[in-house]
């Protein structure tokens, strides 16, 4: 007689942990996307050659302390901006946010790095 045993233990427990983290993607959020917005935030500021005089609408996008900086993160969205209240009008005039949400390259690497997390529970440390 031929008897096969089938651990499955291990497996279930991994399956659970992706779909955990598939439910729930605020941690990766929080932890991959949200540093990598505020640098392409800094880099296309900072590139787009804006005269700069007190600096409050690029702290505002940049840091996390900063009273004007806007950070929500949940479950399934993160949003990351500014309550500067002339921070619309300078993107109207030059879609720096706009540059950032339209690069292709970082949705992808975003995408990319989201596969790495829930398929195996960590970030990429080097994008």
């Amino acid at each position: 007689m031929l008897t096969i045993n089938i651990h499955t233990e291990a497996v279930m427990k991994r399956l659970e942990g992706m779909q955990t983290r598939l439910q729930n993607r605020a941690v990766f959020f929080q932890h991959v996307i949200r540093p990598r917005l505020i640098d392409e935030f800094a880099a296309a500021y900072r590139a787009a050659g804006i005269n700069i005089r007190t600096g409050r609408l690029l702290e505002s996008f940049i840091s996390l302390t900063h009273a004007e900086h806007v950070s929500e993160v949940s479950r399934d969205r993160i949003i990351e901006g500014s309550r500067v209240p002339y921070a619309i009008f300078v993107e109207r005039l030059l879609p720096i946010a706009g540059r950032v949400r339209r690069n292709q390259g970082l949705i992808n690497e975003f995408a990319e790095q989201l596969g790495v997390f829930i398929v195996d529970g960590h970030q990429r440390t080097n994008p």
